[in-house]
């Protein structure tokens, strides 16, 4: 499914779920959210997507330096990381990118404190 020049908001929304059903979707959202919440916690816990993709690239023992970075996003240099992975481990991209996201998610999963979240009066 491709989107046209002009898509209205139920073309938008037909391309988010296709990409879903398929396995396809992917977000990235801003690291400075949780860099923000865990500031006075320990402002090493949260990295930002650089840091993210090249601690990522180095867990899986990928060649981060090799892949041109100027003008690209992180999701793209993400893709380039799952290509890399997929043609070294002999997986599929799919499988690669399960992986991927597995050590993302590892690395990301940091709850702030109890105390952070208690309403003071």
């Amino acid at each position: 499914m491709k989107l046209n020049d002009s898509p209205n908001r139920n073309d938008v929304l037909d391309i988010i779920i296709s990409s879903s059903l398929y396995g396809n979707l992917g977000l990235f959202i801003g690291a400075g959210v949780s860099k923000t919440v865990l500031t006075d916690i320990d402002s090493s816990l949260a990295l930002s997507w650089k840091q993210l993709i090249e601690k990522i690239a180095q867990q899986l023992q990928l060649d981060y330096d090799s892949i041109t970075k100027e003008g690209k996003s992180y999701p793209e240099i993400a893709t380039q990381l799952c290509q890399q992975l997929s043609e070294k481990e002999n997986i599929s991209y799919q499988e690669a990118c399960g992986i991927l996201k597995k050590n993302i998610a590892k690395l990301t999963l940091i709850l702030p404190r109890k105390s952070g979240h208690e309403v003071k009066h």
